[in-house]
């Protein structure tokens, strides 16, 4: 049952602080957030150098990103079951899902600009920072949006305070 499902999922959260439940997935998007926040930051250097870090970073939180979809769109996953919970927060399940296929098409366009050989000469490190550092805050957003809709589903209380 989904209801059993979260339930348990809510024991393994260990707040890092106050109302904001961290879970093995969101530690998973935080470490790939790290990467390419890493990636970002690192010295310019060549060209090349900077692709292949950013290269790296972008894979990695692609598959990550993907898990996540995967599980909170699955029907036994945590976005049905809000739904079912819930059903009035209809437009904000709607919203983290638009936001799943934003995010994996702004992630994978700039994978392609960086990896696209023949434009290398033309980039500069600036400009792919820039393309990153938009989809690292997007993606960041994300992240707040679905913890702030984990609270609203499963710890308010209808009616009660905040």
């Amino acid at each position: 049952m989904f209801v059993a499902k979260s339930r348990r999922a809510l024991k393994t959260v260990r707040p890092e602080r106050p109302g904001l439940p961290k879970t093995a997935e969101h530690d998973a998007l935080r470490q790939a957030r790290h990467l390419l926040d890493e990636a970002i930051a690192s010295p310019s250097g060549d060209i090349d150098t900077s692709c292949r870090g950013l290269t790296t970073s972008l894979r990695r939180l692609g598959r990550v990103f993907a898990e996540h979809v995967r599980e909170s769109e699955a029907s036994d996953g945590s976005l049905r079951e809000i739904l079912q919970l819930k059903p009035h927060l209809l437009s904000s399940v709607a919203v983290i899902k638009e936001e799943h296929n934003s995010i994996e098409a702004q992630r994978a366009m700039i994978e392609r600009i960086v990896c696209d050989a023949d434009a290398k000469n033309g980039k500069d490190v600036t400009f792919l920072r820039e393309h990153a550092g938009s989809l690292l805050e997007s993606v960041r957003l994300h992240q707040a949006k679905g913890v702030d809709l984990l609270y609203e589903a499963f710890y308010r209380v209808e009616g009660g305070p905040g």
